[in-house]
């Protein structure tokens, strides 16, 4: 090959590595000032973790591109020697880049709130340790034989997790997510991957950039498509469901902050009366026949759901687009296995108390939290 076709790819290569550069380090610029925005802002919310490992692969990849492209024994060279120059950068690279993965898994771990995935947490923080002892070919091998996979299996894990969970957007977000990650593997290995260099020859690292820079792209430009990172802990803003008809009789109501289901309790009856007067006033007020959707009062909301015979109103932190779903599914399933009941209601409300399950199924995280939770009905 002839070296002006390796000038050629090797100018192709250190673009795509720059533009990979700035595409993360603005992403995770445009996370974090989503996190600062915030109207309650907390260290361990996700989107610190998620900008955070963008941040780390900024500056993994600005690494690796000094090593690659500016030190002795550049990979465009002819026959690359081994330098200390460049490895000194190359292990600079491999540490920032474990640091970012132990701090993305740590993040997902949140969200998973499963304590078997934080081997995985372990095996990132071992590579962390191990980047700064072993030598660059050795850690060349550990990234692609122990750390890449046990991070796949990990995200693969959160995302099976969200499509079964969260609704909306959010599913294809976490998808695109997922697919953007691949990509990142799949340039590695055409960057660092012996095989598959010494097959393709000096393109093999520049179809490696290109498809990193994709990577970069398609991940950052996912991540801010995410409206709430709170979408992935739907469960914990949820506080309140009641069931009422559409004359405002109180079919059914649950307190998921106390695990506790009621269809007689005078309290919900006095609450449910409440809502379907905030319901009727509003309407009037803005002076329209469209029903009301969502009440926002400060640190709590109302989101409402309506049937042919059913009004569903979720009482909640914050009007997640996966809480919207789930009442609306909720409120049509109640309207369906009660459809008798409803056509000819006589008062008799004792008859809704099996929907009691159904309900904490769809609002709490799993079922088996479902069967557990409730503590009392009355």
């Amino acid at each position: 090959m002839s070296l002006a076709l390796i000038d050629v790819y090797r100018d192709i290569a250190l673009a795509a590595q720059i533009a990979a550069v700035l595409f993360a380090l603005q992403f995770s610029l445009i996370i974090f000032s989503q996190w600062r925005n915030q109207r309650v802002r907390h260290w361990k919310d996700i989107r610190l973790g998620w900008g955070t490992f963008l941040l780390m692969a900024a500056i993994h990849l600005i690494f690796f591109t000094i090593a690659d492209f500016y030190t002795a024994g550049h990979v465009f060279q002819p026959i690359p020697p081994t330098s200390m120059e460049r490895e000194f950068w190359l292990k600079l690279g491999y540490f920032t880049l474990q640091i970012g993965l132990l701090i993305l898994t740590l993040a997902v771990n949140r969200i998973l709130a499963n304590r078997v995935f934080y081997l995985i947490s372990i095996v990132s923080l071992a590579s962390v340790i191990l980047s700064i002892v072993l030598s660059h070919d050795m850690l060349r091998i550990i990234a692609f034989a122990v750390t890449a996979p046990a991070v796949v299996i990990e995200l693969l894990a959160f995302t099976y997790f969200t499509i079964r969970t969260v609704k909306g957007r959010m599913r294809r977000s976490v998808g695109m997510f997922f697919i953007s990650f691949v990509f990142l593997i799949v340039g590695y290995m055409f960057e660092s991957d012996y095989f598959v260099v010494d097959l393709i020859g000096p393109v093999s690292y520049t179809v490696g950039a290109l498809v990193i820079a994709a990577g970069c792209i398609i991940m950052g430009t996912t991540l801010p498509e995410i409206t709430d990172f709170d979408e992935f802990n739907w469960w914990l803003a949820v506080r309140e469901l009641f069931m009422l008809t559409r004359d405002g009789v109180s079919l059914m109501s649950i307190d998921f902050s106390e695990g506790r289901a009621s269809t007689l309790d005078t309290e919900s009856l006095l609450t449910s009366s409440g809502i379907t007067g905030i319901r009727t006033v509003l309407k009037k007020i803005i002076g329209t026949e469209e029903e009301v959707q969502i009440v926002d009062q400060g640190t709590i909301k109302m989101l409402f759901a309506y049937s042919k015979h059913t009004l569903g109103v979720l009482v909640v932190t914050k009007p997640l687009e996966t809480l919207i779903e789930k009442l609306t599914s909720f409120v049509t399933r109640f309207e369906v296995l009660f459809a008798g009941v409803l056509e000819d209601f006589d008062g008799n409300i004792s008859v809704f108390a099996p929907a009691q399950r159904l309900a904490l199924a769809e609002f709490s995280r799993t079922q088996e939290t479902a069967r557990t939770k409730i503590v009392g009905t009355r």
